[in-house]
């Protein structure tokens, strides 16, 4: 028997003998399988790691997000006698949960037998890709275009929020004078923005993010430095002021957002069930064998080999003061 090299058969070999068993292999094949799909998972383009905060939760049930208040400010003692008032902190709070996401596929005997090296390696690369796409058009599309409730019960871009009004839909993102200036309005209402009690809660922005078709406009505000005012240029003010970001699962070709790092204040929370971050991909041994006899290099452990995909996670919103949208 002639074992071509880089064959699936090959590898079944090789496999086999280090297992020392023929029922390690589906086993062994899933690993072999999953690090192809985790390869695939990470070549995925999306910027929503570094505007969402991301958590773990323990099980599927609803888990709280308590938040406080900022503090009111300290008052002065006076002596003597002088004595300082307790602080109340106003309480919010919103809820996430992870849901299980998957698909399954097989690999089947006659792709084995067949020796059908690329189809066995195709699809868990695609599911990889497609486990990635998911989370990223939940966190993109379902969340920061869905505009859900905030935890004030009004939607996370509302003209009508305590502390800042987060959305111009007639601001477009031009590259001149007009542009820099709903750019610039927009970051400083994030720097001013309050909590509910109206105290300032001291944001500083750090992302642009855009559409594949805003890029240019995106890289040319933050680098030039100057911007056209129709009939000269002026200084360019926003300059260097934040870090432009590409997202290729934005929809909407108009719309712009200036967003905070989530870490200083955390407006779109992506949840990962005992924080595991990437997919899982589990395998189904075949549940039959040969019993016919012979000496068949194909034995039972060539069935059927069954696969599942399964990613844990879920999505919030929390704080509404650290986005801002613009142009929709």
């Amino acid at each position: 028997m002639i074992v071509r090299p880089q064959s699936l058969l090959g590898m079944y070999l090789e496999l086999k003998e280090a297992a020392g068993s023929a029922d390690d292999y589906p086993n062994l094949l899933g690993n072999y399988q999953h690090k192809l799909l985790v390869d695939a998972f990470k070549g995925v383009p999306s910027n929503w790691p570094l505007i969402c905060w991301r958590t773990e939760v323990s099980d599927f049930k609803g888990h709280d997000r308590n938040m406080l208040g900022e503090a009111q400010d300290l008052i002065q003692k006076t002596f003597p006698g002088g004595h300082t008032e307790d602080q109340m902190l106003r309480e919010d709070k919103w809820t996430i949960s992870a849901v299980e996401w998957g698909r399954d596929f097989s690999i089947g005997r006659q792709v084995i037998i067949n020796d059908d090296l690329n189809a066995f390696r195709t699809m868990p690369q695609k599911l990889g890709r497609a486990a990635a796409r998911t989370v990223a058009k939940y966190a993109i599309q379902t969340i920061l275009e869905g505009n859900p409730n905030a935890y004030d019960a009004k939607t996370l871009f509302d003209p009508t929020h305590v502390g800042i009004d987060n959305h111009e839909s007639g601001w477009a993102l031009t590259l001149d004078a007009t542009g820099m200036g709903y750019l610039e309005d927009a970051y400083e209402r994030i720097m001013a923005a309050t909590d509910e009690e109206g105290n300032t809660i001291g944001l500083v922005p750090k992302y642009l993010l855009v559409p594949i078709g805003l890029q240019g406009v995106a890289n040319a505000f933050l680098k030039n430095d100057t911007v056209g005012t129709g009939t000269g240029q002026t200084n360019n003010r926003m300059q260097g002021k934040l870090t432009p970001l590409v997202e290729h699962f934005l929809t909407s070709a108009a719309a712009w957002y200036v967003v905070c790092d989530p870490a200083d204040i955390p407006c779109i929370e992506i949840a990962f069930l005992d924080g595991k971050d990437i997919p899982d991909l589990l395998v189904k041994k075949p549940e039959y064998q040969n019993l016919a006899g012979g000496d068949d290099p194909f034995g039972y452990e060539f069935g059927d080999l069954n696969y599942r995909v399964r990613y844990d996670f879920g999505g919030s919103v929390g704080f509404y003061q650290g986005m801002f949208k613009g142009g929709a």
